[in-house]
């Protein structure tokens, strides 16, 4: 007879959490920013968004809407718009909860910011591998 530990039971729960959540990122994605999300091929979408939730939790970005926010920005701007200076000032800022961070980015940024981070724009921050 197979036994499954309680240990493991908790892992395959946080998996299928974690990927139910992947999933809702994708399509806030899709419905905020549907241009940007359909110039990468959607089998590497997941991979995508798993990366991002990495990179946002890297920063202590734990909300889901934070996190959403944060990989979405990551489609509409460039993957590694965190590395940008002034961004990575205000994503690290100790003095500011990590979630409301994100809120921050809004206030605290220009466009010609966000033209530097679009320029500065390097798809391999993605992780992932988009040749045939």
């Amino acid at each position: 007879m197979l036994k499954i530990r309680q240990a493991q039971m908790d892992q395959l729960q946080e998996q299928v959490v974690e990927k139910n959540f992947v999933r809702r990122v994708i399509e806030f994605v899709r419905t905020e920013f549907p241009k940007d999300i359909a110039k990468y091929p959607e089998e590497r979408w997941q991979a995508m968004v798993v990366n991002g939730l990495s990179r946002a939790r890297h920063y202590g970005i734990s909300y889901e809407a934070s996190s959403a926010e944060f990989v979405a920005l990551m489609f509409h701007y460039a993957p590694n718009f965190d590395e940008y200076a002034p961004i990575q000032a205000i994503l690290t800022d100790p003095e500011v909860p990590p979630d409301a961070r994100i809120k921050l980015l809004d206030d605290c940024t220009l466009a010609e910011d966000w033209a530097v981070v679009q320029a500065r724009a390097d798809l391999n921050a993605w992780n992932i591998h988009f040749g045939a």
